[in-house]
């Protein structure tokens, strides 16, 4: 017996765990790994290097970048 593969649509935008379900949008339960990953994983050591975030508030009404805001830090500090 072939299976047929089974189209699903994804749920890209949709902001409902309801609407998912009802509309049949593809769902994968990742719970497990977020458990193991919080749980299970090894803390790393940092070198000590320097990390810089940059964040850009974009003004989507204007479709223009409106503030830019910069943080730096050091690795060790994270």
């Amino acid at each position: 017996m072939i299976m047929e593969p089974v189209k699903r649509k994804y749920p890209v935008g949709i902001q409902t765990f309801s609407e998912i379900i009802r509309e049949g949008y593809l769902y994968v339960d990742k719970t497990d790994l977020v458990w193991q990953m919080t749980h299970c994983a090894k803390p790393y050591l940092t070198d000590g290097r320097k990390v810089v975030k940059v964040g850009i508030r974009f003004d989507a009404d204007k479709h223009t970048v409106d503030e830019w805001e910069v943080e730096e830090s050091q690795m060790d500090s994270l």
